[in-house]
């Protein structure tokens, strides 16, 4: 039994807030243009502001969506450079993401083969267009509708934001809308998925980011994120 359903496991995570929330987020539609950073309220601010992750979701009939907003101790180029770096997923999201191969690279737009697994739900193949926006620093998916298996859809962004006056740090902003059938479809399933989801997203990209903290390090980041220009 193929499909995607832990894709939901290791995107669940970030914000939205592009245009209206209602025609954003509460219909299962594409990204279009620039996604604007989300608005948190002073509370959540707060509470991102002390390094805790925001996390937003919402089960809407036969799919679910989930946002976030977490701060990352790094450079912003080297959130950049592990969010596009899909070939090493499948290292970053263990035990989750058993494959991550790129069939596609066409200057910023990469299409992805997932393999991911759940305990609940099995195994599923899921196959993803990435389309990078370096300039802008946001990055939004779809399904590839070629080759993807309908039992589950997943469409969503990524941006990374600087901090004002704080280069080391950026926060990422992070949503992901999910459509899934059978098993993973039910929606007590759904909601521990969307759950489980966004909090190994934040810790995932939080963890490998940080990690290229060191000078050279971040040197290789920038490299990687200049490569991914036209």
């Amino acid at each position: 039994m193929k499909s995607s359903l832990t894709f939901l496991h290791f995107f669940l995570v970030l914000s939205f807030a592009a245009g209206t929330f209602a025609d954003e987020v509460d219909a299962f539609t594409p990204i279009v243009g620039t996604p604007a950073p989300i608005v948190l309220t002073p509370d959540q601010q707060a509470k991102l502001e002390a390094g805790k992750t925001v996390i937003m979701k919402k089960n809407a009939g036969d799919y679910g969506w989930a946002k976030a907003v977490f701060r990352v101790n790094t450079a912003p180029s080297n959130v950049w450079s592990v969010l596009t770096n899909y070939k090493d997923y499948v290292n970053f999201c263990k035990p989750d993401i058993t494959k991550s191969e790129v069939y596609l690279n066409e200057k910023n737009k990469i299409g992805v083969d997932f393999n991911l697994h759940h305990w609940l739900a099995g195994t599923y193949v899921y196959y993803t267009m990435h389309e990078l926006h370096p300039g802008e620093n946001y990055i939004t998916w779809k399904p590839d509708e070629s080759k993807t298996p309908h039992d589950l859809s997943s469409i969503g962004f990524w941006r990374v934001m600087p901090v004002k006056d704080q280069a080391d740090k950026a926060d990422v902003h992070y949503l992901i809308k999910l459509k899934i059938g059978g098993i993973a479809g039910i929606g007590p399933v759904k909601k521990l998925l969307m759950q489980t989801g966004a909090e190994k997203a934040t810790q995932w990209v939080k963890r490998e980011a940080e990690a290229l903290k060191s000078p050279k390090l971040e040197k290789q980041a920038e490299l990687m994120v200049n490569t991914q220009t036209p």
